[in-house]
């Protein structure tokens, strides 16, 4: 995976040409997690 994929939009970019549709969920409540978060955290729905 290059670098630029390593962050969400250049996940988001990696991923565009191969799917119909691509939805990007923050996932930044506590309660998620059980605690609070200092890094990102994402779903990524996609539909081929």
């Amino acid at each position: 995976m290059s670098a630029a994929a390593e962050t969400m939009p250049g996940m988001s970019a990696t991923l565009r040409p191969m799917v119909s549709d691509l939805h990007v969920e923050p996932l930044v409540d506590p309660d998620l997690w059980g605690r609070p978060i200092q890094d990102e955290r994402y779903a990524i729905l996609a539909r081929p």
